[in-house]
């Protein structure tokens, strides 16, 4: 009894200045009666007050009794812990106490770090205690901690979870080689322009947010110019111009020694990287690398007297079970769209859309079915030299890549110089150039068609200083068709010179009276352009919904259908 009322008087009248550690204590007075109360309980209880989980020591013993009112919880405890000569530290909102005798101590060997960089990683947890400091040895790079036993385990987990070898980056690199089957590993230029399709290196590199595709890249574009211009240094004396180029083969990504380069041989894509991302890789390649849709496209370009195409336009008649349509002469489409005539009498009533009818014949038109029996007409026309197909050119092509369809004429002007004679070229030619995009509408599928014709005609009529005039003119357009369907544009006229020479075999050719078995007529005709597009699929390639399939393409007996469209048309 005596020593308890010892150890009540010694909290009473104890320094309330002692250390305590960094412990967030509240300023609030703390009050409390103990009557024989347990020193772990009592403990416990303080610091629950305070909002702290307290851990205490099975070593830590006593009874506690009296009154205690309007002290500070920081002076209560360090009262108490020097009465009962007790040692603790705070982490992690945990108030740790143990009794004096379990104190411990342990020396640390850092092997791979050193102690400043270790110390630095303590103090940045705040876990250093000012009440046990730590010893370290630089020259051995050795730490010597001393303290409660919760506080030395957790300094010694953290070396040894700190202390460890510098891993070398370079350690989990390995090299694939991803070879494609349909797609393209590097980047390819379209025809006609400059515009670059990216590769699957470069989609890579976009993806991983280190490169655009569209980034600007040197490489040997098919570029061509309808009309060149006659102001240049002439051909005897103009140099080839050399461009540096860049072999995008060569071009590498290069962050955290990651790389990704393109193999244009074997088209295959090269990645260096770790092993645990080939799985990413090599999924992400696999949907890259897909077969595309192929498709035929027939052009036919067509020339044909006006006086012949008005008269044809009467008999360019639609029909299907309950529709009939045809293209009147003097018949210009407009935003309607489907136009339908009188499937009872036959007729077409123009009355009804006098919007649509202008001077002269402005065609582009979808073509049904009805495309064969079209150019069947411009045959026969044909054989009464009325018509002419120009060329008929076929080519394939991929899903949304681009077609090149040319025809071109060059002849070369010399021009005198001072000390020599230059020659230039001057270019007229017909070039077509169509983008097929197949597109899946439900059980049926459609094509889209981007279309940008060019036409160069060179006009000897015409001449400044004996030199010829080459008129251009250009269609761009863009339409929506069904399969087994055909695009027909045209629209714009060029005058033709005819020099024909009739003559009777064989008498024609005896001299002096053979002119008189023969003659020559000259007559100036107006033609009109038109072209014919042809779109066939042979191919699906891979469909939209995920499904990879690559089909024949099987031929479908559609009702036919006649849709009308205005091009864009400059000249």
């Amino acid at each position: 009894m005596i020593k308890k009322f010892i150890i009540f008087i010694i909290l009473i009248s104890f320094p309330t200045n002692l250390y305590c550690g960094e412990i967030p204590w509240k300023k609030d007075y703390f009050n409390h009666v103990a009557n024989e109360e347990q020193l772990k309980d009592f403990l416990s209880y303080l610091s629950k007050t305070q909002g702290f989980i307290p851990v205490i020591s099975e070593k830590v013993k006593g009874v506690v009794n009296g009154k205690f009112s309007n002290i500070l919880p920081k002076d209560m405890f360090g009262n108490i812990t020097v009465a009962f000569n007790l040692i603790y530290f705070f982490f992690n909102n945990i108030l740790y106490i143990y009794n004096s005798e379990e104190i411990e101590e342990k020396v640390i060997n850092l092997k791979y770090i050193t102690r400043d960089t270790f110390l630095t990683s303590l103090k940045e947890i705040n876990i250093i205690d000012d009440l046990f400091p730590i010893k370290a040895i630089s020259k051995e790079n050795i730490i010597i901690i001393s303290g409660p036993k919760q506080y030395v385990e957790i300094i010694t987990q953290l070396s040894e979870s700190l202390d460890q070898p510098i891993k070398d980056s370079n350690f989990d690199l390995t090299i694939k080689v991803f070879p494609l089957k349909y797609a393209s590993a590097d980047d390819t230029a379209n025809a006609e322009n400059n515009v670059v399709i990216p590769g699957v290196v470069t989609i890579l590199q976009s993806i991983l947010g280190n490169k655009s595709p569209s980034a600007n890249k040197n490489i040997n574009a098919v570029s061509r110019n309808i009309s060149k211009s006659l102001t240049g240094s002439g051909l005897n004396k103009k140099e080839q111009e050399t461009k540096k180029t860049t072999d995008s083969s060569l071009e590498e990504i290069n962050v955290n020694q990651m790389s990704i380069q393109a193999n244009t041989r074997l088209n295959a894509v090269i990645i260096k990287d770790k092993k645990d991302k080939m799985i990413f890789y090599e999924e992400l390649i696999k949907q890259l690398d897909v077969p595309s849709g192929v498709i035929q496209i027939n052009a036919s370009i067509i020339d044909i007297k006006t006086s012949a195409s008005k008269e044809m336009g009467v008999n360019w008649r639609y029909s299907n079970r309950s529709n009939n349509f045809k293209v009147d002469s003097g018949f210009y489409p407009s935003e309607k769209g489907v136009i339908y005539d009188d499937a009872s009498t036959n007729k077409f009533d123009s009355s009804k859309y006098p919007s649509l009818l202008t001077n002269g014949f402005n065609l582009s038109a979808v073509l049904g079915n009805s495309g064969t029996y079209f150019l069947s007409q411009i045959r026969f026309l044909e054989g009464k030299n009325d018509a002419k197909i120009i060329s008929c050119p076929t080519v394939l092509t991929l899903n949304n890549t681009q077609a090149q369809i040319e025809q071109s004429s060059t002849f070369y002007i010399k021009v005198g110089g001072y000390q020599q004679t230059d020659l230039y070229n001057v270019n007229a030619s017909t070039l077509l150039l169509v983008t097929p995009h197949i597109i899946k509408d439900e059980d049926k599928y459609k094509i889209r068609l981007f279309v940008k014709i060019e036409d160069g005609t060179v006009d000897d009529s015409k001449s400044i200083e004996g030199i010829p005039y080459v008129h251009k003119s250009s269609i761009n357009t863009q339409a929506v068709i069904d399969e087994n369907e055909s695009l027909l544009i045209g629209g714009y006229y060029n005058k033709k010179n005819n020099n024909d020479v009739v003559h009777v075999p064989f008498l024609a050719q005896i001299p002096i009276i053979g002119r008189l078995f023969k003659y020559q007529s000259n007559s100036n005709e107006q033609y009109e352009r038109l072209f014919m597009i042809t779109p066939k699929i042979l191919s699906y390639g891979f469909l939209q919904d995920g499904n990879l399939t690559i089909t024949s393409k099987e031929t479908k007996k559609n009702d036919q259908k006649f849709i009308l469209a205005e091009p864009i048309l400059s000249k």
